[in-house]
């Protein structure tokens, strides 16, 4: 489930972080990077959580019946 989540999130942001840094504008386009990439690790984390707690209350719902 890990590789399925890191395929859909963290491949596009790394897809768009070298299209951003193929742009002309050398100024700005570092710090962009860094926040694209900073959110779309934020985003897999987040939603790697968000499948760790549907998992556990699964389990404890399992365990009442």
């Amino acid at each position: 489930m890990e590789d399925l989540l890191f395929k859909k999130y963290m491949v596009p942001t790394g897809i768009l972080t070298i299209l951003l840094l193929m742009l002309p504008d050398f100024f700005m386009k570092i710090p962009l990077a860094l926040v694209i990439i900073l959110f779309g690790s934020c985003l897999c984390i987040y939603k790697y959580w968000q499948l760790e707690v549907k998992l556990e209350i699964r389990k404890i719902r399992s365990r009442e019946e």
